[in-house]
């Protein structure tokens, strides 16, 4: 973890916050590629973060994202609800593919992956989160991200996700350019 995105981590379990590493941080690492994109998930709420740092960009408070920027980076922080395992795992279970929904816990860095997509980077799977159709009408852009993710990545889609996927991208018309 660099050290920059460590100092963030260690400010928000010194303020009392859980919070995790998720996202494409842990998919690409689990690829044994540098991660690019640093993401953090934490149960403090997005006010919470404005307070905790010097230099934040209210990007999507009300969904409950910010970006903190670190001088090096952006690293996008989402707040997630409930207590403790199960407010990750929601965090979690509304990300759009499993090899996106895994997460480090901090400090300890231990692996949490309730939907298999270690399993699925392994295989060079591609599938969404429990029901891809699901997935896909919430945010269209995904099926753009899909075809991002078989491409750079080599997956293959799942083939219930790529039905979802079939059925699901006439939303990119509500999409704006």
């Amino acid at each position: 973890i660099p050290s920059d995105v460590n100092k963030l981590l260690q400010a928000f379990r010194s303020a009392g916050f859980a919070v995790w590493v998720v996202g494409g941080a842990v998919r690409d690492f689990l690829l044994g590629l540098a991660p690019n994109d640093w993401d953090l998930a934490t149960n403090a709420s997005p006010q919470d973060v404005i307070r905790l740092f010097e230099r934040v960009v209210p990007v999507g408070v009300r969904h409950g994202t910010v970006q903190v920027l670190t001088g090096l980076r952006t690293v996008e922080v989402t707040s997630y609800g409930g207590a403790g395992w199960q407010g990750m795992l929601s965090d979690l279970e509304r990300r759009d593919f499993t090899v996106n929904a895994m997460a480090l816990a901090y400090p300890g860095l231990h692996l949490i992956d309730p939907f298999g997509g270690r399993r699925d980077i392994e295989a060079g799977v591609l599938r969404g989160v429990r029901d891809a159709r699901s997935r896909f009408s919430e945010d269209p852009v995904r099926t753009l991200r899909a075809g991002r993710f078989v491409s750079v990545y080599g997956f293959s889609l799942e083939t219930d996700t790529f039905d979802a996927l079939r059925c699901e991208v006439k939303g990119l018309r509500s999409v704006a350019v």
